[in-house]
C-alpha cells in the first residue's frame, strides 16, 4: 500500500524492480549476518522458518528502498546524489539502533551501527545500480520499440499517391461509388 500512495504512477516499475531486488539481497545478507550470529532477532514473525525478521528485512526495507529509487535525485549534481544515499542510509541507521535499544526486536550480537550502516548504504547502492542498468537496457529497447512506432506512424500518414502503393493503414476510399474502409476485415460485397 505504501508504494500505491507514495510513489507517482510513471516510477511505480522502477519500485518494484527496486522493491523485489532489494528483498533478494537482504534475503542474501540478512540470513547470512543471522548465521553467523553477528546479530540476533529475539522477537520476529515464522520463528520456525527463519531466524531473520520478516517485517523489516522483506517489508519495511525493501519498501524505503523503493521510494528512494523513485525519488532519487539522478539529474542533480554528484555531490547531492551522495548526500541522499547519506541520509537515507542514516535514518534507516538510527532507527535500527533505536529499535536494538528499547525494544527485543533486534540483537546486536557482534554487531554495532557502523556496520548496519555500512551494509545499508551497500545494499542501496547495489539496488541503484541495479535499477540504473535493467531500466537503462529497457530504455534502450523502449526506444526501438517508439522508433518502429514512429516509422510506422509516419508511413501511414503520407500520401499515398506519391509512395505508388496501395493504400493501406485504414484509409477511406470509393469502390464504385460505395465507400470501403481498407484493411478492415470485412469483405467486400461485389458490384
Amino acid at each position: 500500500m505504501l508504494l500505491i500512495l507514495f510513489i507517482p504512477r510513471q516510477k511505480r516499475r522502477l519500485a518494484m524492480v527496486a522493491f523485489l531486488f532489494k528483498q533478494w539481497i537482504t534475503c542474501i545478507f540478512g540470513h547470512a549476518v543471522v548465521e553467523l550470529q553477528l546479530l540476533a532477532y529475539p522477537v520476529r514473525e515464522f520463528a520456525d522458518v527463519s531466524r531473520t525478521s520478516f517485517t523489516y528485512e522483506y517489508m519495511a526495507y525493501p519498501m524505503t528502498c523503493a521510494v528512494f529509487n523513485a525519488y532519487y535525485p539522478s539529474h542533480r549534481r554528484r555531490w547531492i546524489q551522495f548526500g541522499y544515499y547519506v541520509l537515507f542510509t542514516t535514518v534507516l541507521t538510527v532507527v535500527e539502533v533505536l529499535i536494538e535499544q528499547y525494544t527485543d526486536l533486534i540483537r546486536y550480537v557482534r554487531w554495532n551501527w557502523f556496520w548496519s550502516w555500512a551494509m545499508i548504504f551497500l545494499t542501496f547502492l547495489m539496488t541503484r545500480v541495479f535499477c540504473v542498468i535493467y531500466f537503462g537496457t529497457m530504455t534502450g529497447v523502449e526506444t526501438a520499440k517508439q522508433k518502429n512506432a514512429a516509422s510506422y506512424d509516419t508511413f501511414c500518414h503520407q500520401d499515398v499517391a506519391q509512395l505508388a502503393l496501395p493504400p493501406s493503414c485504414g484509409e477511406r476510399r470509393h469502390f464504385n461509388d460505395q465507400p470501403v474502409i481498407i484493411g478492415s476485415r470485412r469483405k467486400r460485397e461485389a458490384p
